[in-house]
C-alpha cells in the first residue's frame, strides 16, 4: 500500500478522482499512449529496481519518449526527491507481480483509448 513517499502523486487534486492500480498506487491517465509495432500499447513500460530496502516500479518511458534503464532511474530518484511516488515493495517477487497486475489495469482503464488512437 502506499505510504512511503505519500498518497498522492505530484501536482495531483484532491477534487479529481485518482486512478489506481490492484496494490493502490495512482495512476496517471494522462501519460501519453505509444503504439507498439505488435498492435499492443504502451504508456510506462516499467523497470523494477532496489533503492534502500525497497523494490519500484518506474516507468522507461518518460514524457511520451522511451529512455534507457539509466536515464530512467536518473529521473525517478529526482522524482522520488521532489515528492513523487512510485510502486514499491518489499521484496522483488511482490514487485514484479505488481507490475504485471498494473500493466494489466492499464489496459483495462485505456485499451478503448488505445483503440481510437490506432484509428
Amino acid at each position: 500500500m502506499p505510504g512511503l513517499f505519500g498518497s498522492l502523486p505530484l501536482g495531483a487534486s484532491l477534487a479529481q478522482p485518482i486512478n489506481r492500480d490492484p496494490a493502490g498506487f495512482p495512476i496517471d491517465l494522462a501519460r501519453p499512449i505509444l503504439l507498439n509495432p505488435d498492435g499492443s500499447f504502451s504508456t510506462e513500460e516499467t523497470i523494477t529496481v532496489g533503492f534502500g530496502d525497497r523494490y519500484f516500479n518506474i516507468p522507461t518511458i518518460w514524457n511520451g519518449k522511451r529512455v534507457d534503464e539509466k536515464d530512467a532511474i536518473a529521473r525517478a530518484l529526482e522524482s522520488l526527491r521532489a515528492g513523487g511516488i512510485f510502486p514499491n515493495f518489499p521484496t522483488l517477487g511482490e514487485a514484479e507481480a505488481a507490475a504485471v497486475a498494473r500493466t494489466k489495469h492499464i489496459g483495462l482503464l485505456r485499451g478503448d483509448e488505445a483503440k481510437r488512437k490506432r484509428k
